[in-house]
């Protein structure tokens, strides 16, 4: 029997369980420094289309 895959953010490319609460600690994150989700998108990339989700 195969685990389920857990899925990734391609937005900081983490592992995660909740994407709802990982989606709110971008937010409180982006809230503390601005502009920082822009400054994630230029490190990491726009990661790979197909798996994973975005903020």
């Amino acid at each position: 029997m195969t685990q389920p895959l857990i899925p990734m953010c391609r937005t900081c490319g983490a592992m995660v369980e909740h994407p709802g609460r990982h989606r709110e600690w971008h937010e409180a994150l982006e809230r503390l420094v601005p502009g920082l989700a822009a400054e994630l998108e230029k490190t990491q990339g726009n990661g790979q289309p197909e798996q994973g989700f975005t903020f």
